[in-house]
């Protein structure tokens, strides 16, 4: 069974959701954005044309770092944070 994780969503990526957070299986970063984009309409732009995350998103595993890579592995349990890459503070 895949993996259960949580999908957060913060800045315009959880103005374009609809949602502050969400489950999904996916045992893979592409998988869970998939899943994202089947959910949340809004937010069909994740990946760009050329396939990867679009420039305009920031994907964060568990809060710890960034990341790019779509086939990053994920365990049940762990936060994919999702956030326009123009946020501040």
């Amino acid at each position: 069974m895949a993996p259960v994780i949580v999908v957060e969503f913060y800045g315009i990526a959880r103005l374009r959701s609809g949602v502050a957070s969400l489950r999904v299986t996916a045992e893979t970063v592409r998988q869970a954005l998939d899943a994202v984009q089947r959910l949340c309409p809004g937010l069909g732009c994740l990946l760009g044309e050329d396939g990867r995350i679009h420039s305009a998103y920031l994907i964060s595993v568990n809060g710890r770092h960034f990341t790019a890579e779509l086939s990053r592995s994920l365990e049940s349990g762990d936060h994919l944070v999702i956030l326009g890459a123009d946020a501040g503070g």
